[in-house]
């Protein structure tokens, strides 16, 4: 049965709240209602009678439960948001950034519960970051939105809400036309240079010459973040490892998380390997500093006569490294696949549309191996096959049979049939660029004709 009642400390003061207590399912159950008897007694058989029906099925616990989060204030439900954040194993950095973007759009639309959120306030908010005299980005705005989003659906997944409120919000566009600070690559000029000035300068930031061409070489040649490069010891090397060397990014500095064993080029391995003999175990290889770029970087950069600033208006930063790392990779001929792995990206997308830079001279050498012009017509007919080889090419052929055994060269064809220029052979370094080299063993059939050969490479690239 529903009573009230009050403490006996406060039965003499008025203005005293009154104690209600009903049974919910069997157990007794107590709170503060109203300084107005009659008022909390009523409230009191109303939980009582509530109570009842939700035990006999008549009233939806869903809908309730709906109720009761509408009433509660939204401040808790971002701190409930924030320790679902934390049981993820979302970094401490990305979980601030993401409140802030929160709290930013909850005091702009002054929403004080989930009922006042709404997709034209927030839709506002961003319109009004963006006017701003120094307006921010088009990455920024979908940054924000994309957090604000975050949070809104965790509400509907949790049925604190019924549908997301936020869920009509768009993307805003002109996200790569709008990059405030685009970045590029180091050119191979530009990267050995670097390392040429560095090694011979003085001590900076804590960090010796030595130190930073090692750092920058370690970004370059493994494509490592700044806060990854910064979190390794002697022991995160690995340079006997059974799968060849590697370095490890232990999860809890990794972006995504996880621990990651990243290859290191065999060249770089031989350069670390005496440089790690004279490093403490245990302690972090390199101590970054905040904006290393501008503390560090640019004078270097400075020191070796290159402007971080090119005339598009991209710049050179640590992040740079990774650029030049995943583009060597585009322009090397990797599958899209394997590159993504390298690059520990989440799609290829990312891996070609943002990290990859193509220049009018990558461009340039493209066409010249896909579609190479011979200087001259004769060349251009033995380059497709369709004219005898001559004598002199024939006395360059036996030359080569007589030295290196059998001899394949890519100027046409001859009495060994139309594709013996286009057989897959390997390169010999010694030849000209025109001409090579098969050591195998060739079968011949009975007639003592030589059989054919499947493994044929197109003439054009041949050249």
């Amino acid at each position: 049965m529903a009573t009230v009642f009050k403490r006996t400390a406060d039965r003499n003061r008025k203005d005293a709240r009154w104690l209600i207590g009903w049974y919910d399912g069997g157990k007794r159950r107590t709170r503060t209602a109203f300084t107005d008897k009659a008022a909390s007694l009523q409230l009191a058989m109303r939980l009582e009678d509530d109570s009842r029906k939700r035990h006999a099925g008549l009233i939806d616990a869903a809908a309730e439960s709906l109720r009761d989060h509408a009433r509660t204030p939204l401040a808790a439900h971002v701190a409930d948001f924030k320790a679902s954040l934390q049981a993820k194993g979302c970094g401490a950095r990305h979980i601030d950034l993401t409140l802030s973007y929160i709290e930013a759009a909850i005091a702009a639309g002054e929403w004080k519960s989930v009922r006042d959120i709404s997709a034209d306030a927030f839709q506002r908010h961003l319109l009004a970051l963006r006017q701003r005299r120094r307006g921010v980005g088009a990455r920024t705005l979908n940054a924000r939105r994309q957090s604000v989003r975050a949070f809104t659906r965790w509400l509907a997944m949790h049925n604190r809400v019924t549908v997301d409120p936020l869920r009509g919000v768009p993307a805003v566009k002109g996200e790569a036309a709008d990059r405030r600070r685009a970045r590029r690559p180091f050119t191979e000029a530009e990267l050995a240079a670097l390392l040429s000035c560095v090694e011979s300068s003085p001590p900076l930031r804590g960090l010796t010459g030595s130190d930073r061409g090692m750092l920058y070489r370690v970004l370059a040649g493994t494509g490592l973040r700044r806060s990854e490069a910064a979190s390794l010891t002697r022991r995160s090397f690995d340079l006997d490892g059974p799968d060849g060397p590697a370095v490890v990014v232990e999860a809890g500095y990794s972006k995504r998380r996880r621990r990651d064993v990243q290859p290191i080029p065999d060249a770089l391995a031989a350069l670390l390997r005496p440089w790690l003999e004279m490093k403490l175990t245990d302690k972090p290889l390199w101590r970054l500093m905040d904006k290393p770029a501008k503390l560090m970087l640019y004078p270097d950069l400075e020191r070796a006569g290159i402007e971080p600033r090119d005339s598009s208006g991209r710049w050179l930063d640590l992040h740079s490294f990774r650029h030049t790392y995943v583009s060597r990779l585009a322009m090397s001929g990797v599958p899209v696949k394997v590159a993504q792995t390298l690059a520990r990206h989440s799609s290829p997308t990312l891996t070609l549309g943002t990290y990859s830079h193509v220049g009018l001279v990558d461009e340039r050498a493209a066409l010249a191996k896909a579609f190479g012009q011979p200087s001259d017509p004769a060349e251009s007919l033995r380059a497709t096959g369709t004219c005898d080889t001559g004598r002199a090419a024939q006395a360059q052929r036996a030359a080569l049979i007589s030295t290196h055994g059998h001899a394949t060269a890519c100027i046409g064809s001859d009495a060994d049939g139309p594709d013996a220029g286009s057989r897959n052979s390997s390169n010999f370094k010694g030849l000209g660029a025109s001409v090579r080299v098969d050591s195998r063993p060739r079968m011949k059939a009975a007639g003592g004709t030589r059989t054919h050969n499947l493994q044929i490479t197109n003439q054009v690239l041949c050249r």
